[in-house]
């Protein structure tokens, strides 16, 4: 582990959401910096089809990549007119790849997979930001997780309850720090639920990758974290990561064997997340609505779906009824959690 690694996982939430602060710039900077670069169409797959790109903000082997590729093998069954590829764009906090996605053009070749908090957190916990959710028109909600409170190796065995973690830190309070992955994420605000009901003396410890945190975890470096369901699940089949409890208000999908932060005290616990694919507002209603077609056809193929349960995702069949307001009710949700625990804008 180098120096600067430590240095970068010490900065504390506030210096994670202080080293962010550069990426706003884009909004003051104007449409004009970012469109020559951005507004270049895909060009053309091999087959000689015009070639679109599934947008993701995270890293290549992460599981939002892992997603948002194999959509793209489905939809090239479904949407026969584009010939689609996952495009891995990571950065300043996911706003590279959701303003190059804002600026592409607005014909259908550009899909952007959005991380929830991107359109239902981010706007509480920030100033200014560079785009609007209304920059862009929704497919489908891909797939849907909890978070897993995930205690690692250096977690005695005997520990089996969030009771029994918290006794344990007690007594190992150089263990006291949470991990979870981004400012504003599922995982930041499970961990301040997490601490407010529980009330123990843990500090939060924000990471840039999630596959960081669970190499600090196994490293021994950190004790426990809020990890998103499908994460390294061969750590969890090995018994490597436990799963003390989920975030979710229910008992989840082929992980019911394990108790809910709810059933185990934490009252107001029911925080997740989802991967969902939107495209640019202007995109012409005839595309859209064929898009939108094939989407939902995509997240109904039996390989698609294979691949949800074995990462331990749920699919959405939400209408566009439901969409519609669930992106509302999110958003509002997020500003009052935001509120109630005094979270200033950065």
């Amino acid at each position: 582990m180098t120096i600067s690694r430590r240095r970068l996982l010490k900065q504390g939430l506030g210096g994670l959401a202080a080293a962010s602060l550069p990426l706003w710039s884009y909004a003051e900077e104007g449409s004009q910096a970012l469109q020559p670069g951005w507004e270049r169409k895909f060009g053309v797959a091999p087959s000689g089809k015009p070639s679109g790109r599934i947008l993701t903000a995270f890293g290549e082997e992460s599981l939002a990549s892992r997603l948002a590729h194999a959509g793209a093998e489905q939809m090239q069954k479904f949407y026969p007119p584009i010939e689609y590829q996952h495009v891995s764009m990571p950065g300043d906090n996911t706003i590279r790849a959701t303003l190059n996605a804002k600026y592409a053009p607005a014909d259908g070749t550009t899909i952007l997979e959005v991380h929830s908090p991107t359109f239902n957190s981010f706007p509480a916990l920030y100033r200014e930001l560079p785009y609007a959710q209304t920059d862009f028109k929704p497919l489908a909600i891909m797939s849907e997780y909890t978070l897993f409170f995930t205690v690692g190796p250096v977690v005695d065995d005997s520990v089996e309850t969030i009771d029994d973690y918290i006794d344990w830190v007690r007594d190992n309070p150089e263990y006291a720090s949470m991990g979870f992955t981004q400012y504003g994420s599922p995982g930041h605000f499970a961990q301040l639920i997490f601490a407010r009901a529980k009330q123990p003396a843990i500090r939060p410890q924000p990471y840039r990758e999630t596959a960081m945190m669970v190499e600090d975890m196994l490293d021994g470096v950190l004790a426990a974290g809020m990890v998103i369901g499908g994460t390294r699940l061969d750590l969890y089949e090995n018994d490597t990561l436990r799963v003390l409890a989920t975030t979710s208000r229910t008992r989840y999908g082929d992980w019911d064997h394990v108790p809910t932060c709810r059933e185990q005290g934490i009252d107001d616990m029911d925080v997740g997340g989802w991967y969902g694919w939107f495209v640019h507002q202007q995109v012409p209603d005839a595309i859209y609505s064929e898009l939108k077609t094939a989407v939902e056809f995509t997240v109904s193929a039996r390989d698609y779906s294979k691949l949800l349960s074995a990462n331990a995702l749920q699919p959405s069949y939400d209408t566009d009824f439901e969409l519609f307001f669930r992106l509302e009710e999110e958003a509002e949700k997020y500003r009052a959690l935001a509120q109630s625990f005094r979270l200033g804008k950065v």
